[in-house]
């Protein structure tokens, strides 16, 4: 076989295929066969298993609001399912029961996942964790496919296990809580890298792998899609040159080239995009921004001094081995010669700008960007973009070995392996302390699946209308994070909301009807349709436990009512006459709604239909 020197020397000559945009090509190492590829997944698959154990099999955690929303988010959507709705838009038990359209603007891959997973019976729980296992190990996969490219076996192997320990996956599962992000949306990312970055590659036309990537990407886990999104543009500014170099020429047709696959990969989530960007409008949008986005930066300074810090352990001690790696890396890169990185070059000088692109908007270098009204503030947290930061450095050190092997500098090389695997320790035994020292036992009744969704009895209402709690300090301290998003998320209020909704809420629909003298039977739950029975025994208006939303349509006795809703609380009101009659609200498409599922449907025809002709060109001997 030939060197990997002699192979990109090939390419950088012009004898290599047109397509090998990363100045290497895949014979530079043995491709990964399918045996390697199921010893590899099987090894990234048992670690998964030890990083997710503390939760499925101890029981143990250190939680916050956001475990138990996630948890009761899964149950909810699994509800909408088994009742056949297949993408339900509306979280029913939120807000005390009164609802929230969470669905609408939460990208929903991860519920949907684990849902139908817990319809098997394995409970929500433990669905939860097959896919929080299983993506784990898909994006620790990814990073190893994409390293073997260029690297060996045991390197690329290393990369995989640093990747998918790495400490800010490990804080952002059992600190942040970010379930979600944590699973889809790294495997999603894993699989972009790899689409970028694999030798065949190239930003000069639509890359369709890296199209699905974004769709998976977005309806994953929209911010971080976002930044992804950001850092990823900048691999397509440059292009392998000869004697490993690069050059911006053709960059025109790169940045349109990568707007194709973009757009491509918008439109596959636009079933779910479309409708969250274009509803944003109805919801307490302040709740995403305020002072604590500038106190979200990476070693911060003089924004620490100025504003505050927001999570010091994200800020300081979790990004200092990424800030010293930069550095050590940066350092070797420019220390070696073209010749001694030649094969790898080109890519080394893509993921730097990536890494480059990461440290600018997560540190105050952006500052001035983070103060303006932009698209840039959904991210909310500057040391989001630590996500990104920790794969490169993770990938750019697998490949600075391969790059000092030829050179002989032998303690480049041993350090750089040395420092791979220090940060997927780190990353074990921030897994372990989050667990075992910070935390504690999670509530028992959640792993049996027996978790409900009633406000808790220990809780009361106050006068001066908060809560106060009738047991036990340490169990009151658990109690409120037990009753999980029952309370609701202040982001996905609604427009119409009013504070005095609390106030029906602590009756509930039982105590509206006997206000109105009014027999109500209990809400059914069909599909996208929720429906009650209701005796009135006058003429009178009722407020239903629901928010009015646009898409709910009013039915009443089959006859569609005019939607109403309750200036005092928002909740949605209809007039009824005395007798029985049966009230239903019915989810209904908007035309936004439409567009946007027709926007995915033509998508995924279209990318359909492109790969299937990518493939006929390769039979044919094409590119």
């Amino acid at each position: 076989m030939k060197g990997p020197v002699a192979v990109a020397q090939a390419s950088a000559d012009g004898k290599g295929d047109a397509g090998v945009a990363n100045g290497a090509v895949a014979a530079a190492h043995e491709p990964t066969g399918l045996k390697e590829g199921f010893v590899v997944f099987g090894v990234l698959l048992a670690l998964a298993l030890v990083l997710h154990f503390p939760h499925y099999g101890s029981h143990y955690g250190d939680p916050n609001f956001d475990i138990y929303l996630h948890y009761q988010w899964v149950k909810e959507f699994a509800e909408g399912v088994r009742h056949g709705w297949l993408y339900p838009r509306w979280a029913f038990f939120s807000h005390f029961g009164l609802g929230e359209p969470v669905f609408v603007f939460y990208s929903p891959l991860y519920y949907l996942l684990s849902a139908l997973l817990s319809l098997t019976g394995i409970g929500t729980w433990n669905a939860m964790h097959v896919v929080e296992v299983l993506t784990n190990a898909l994006f620790g996969f990814f990073i190893y496919l994409t390293c073997r490219s260029y690297t060996s076996f045991r390197v690329a192997l290393l990369a995989g296990f640093a990747a998918a320990a790495n400490p800010f996956l490990m804080m952002l599962h059992y600190k942040f809580q970010g379930f979600a992000w944590a699973s889809v949306g790294y495997a999603a990312h894993g699989l972009l890298l790899w689409s970028l970055f694999r030798p065949r590659a190239s930003f000069d036309r639509l890359n369709l792998p890296a199209a699905a990537a974004i769709g998976i990407a977005v309806v994953g886990h929209t911010m971080s899609t976002l930044v992804i999104l950001i850092c990823y543009s900048a691999a397509a500014l440059v292009a392998p040159g000869a004697s490993g170099r690069v050059t911006i020429g053709g960059l025109p047709r790169r940045l349109l080239a990568w707007t194709g696959t973009v757009a491509l990969g918008l439109g596959l989530g636009a079933i779910y995009l479309l409708p969250a960007l274009g509803s944003t409008s109805l919801i307490n949008t302040a709740a995403w921004t305020g002072p604590h986005i500038l106190q979200g930066f990476v070693w911060p300074t003089f924004s620490a001094v100025r504003h505050g810090v927001q999570w010091f352990s994200f800020q300081w001690p979790l990004a200092l081995p990424v800030l010293a790696l930069l550095l050590a890396q940066g350092w070797l890169f420019f220390r070696l010669k073209a010749a001694e990185g030649q094969p790898v070059r080109p890519v080394l000088i893509r993921l730097f700008l990536v890494l480059g692109v990461a440290v600018f908007f997560g540190s105050e270098l952006s500052y001035p960007l983070w103060t303006v009204e932009s698209p840039l503030l959904r991210i909310q947290l500057p040391y989001r973009f630590l996500s990104v930061a920790y794969v490169m450095v993770i990938v750019i050190g697998a490949l600075l070995i391969e790059a000092t092997q030829a050179s002989g500098r032998s303690g480049w090389r041993r350090g750089m392996a040395f420092a791979i695997a220090a940060v997927g320790v780190l990353g074990l035994f921030i897994a372990g302390k989050s667990n075992y020292l910070d935390g504690g036992p999670l509530v028992p009744a959640m792993a049996n699946d027996q978790y409900t969704f009633e406000l808790l009895p220990q809780w009361s209402r106050t006068p001066d209308g908060g809560f106060a709690c009738s047991a036990e300090t340490r169990a009151c301290r658990f109690l409120p994070l037990s009753a999980g998003s029952f309370r609701g998320t202040p982001e996905y209020e609604t427009k119409l909301l009013k504070p005095a909704y609390i106030d029906y809420a602590v009756g509930g629909f039982a105590q509206e009807c006997r206000s109105h003298q009014a027999r109500c039977g209990p809400a059914r739950y069909v599909a996208n349709t929720v429906a009650w029975s209701i005796d009135m025994s006058s003429d009178g208006s009722l407020r239903l436990p629901v928010f009015l939303w646009p898409n709910w349509s009013v039915q009443v006795d089959g006859g569609v009512e005019p939607a109403v809703h309750d200036p005092d609380t928002g909740l949605i009101l209809v007039r009824l006459g005395t007798g029985t009659h049966e009230v239903r609200l019915e989810w209904v498409d908007t035309p936004m709604f439409a567009v946007a599922r027709w926007v995915s449907i033509i998508s995924l025809v279209l990318w359909g239909c492109l790969a299937l002709a990518a493939k006929r060109r390769v039979r044919a001997g094409g590119v």
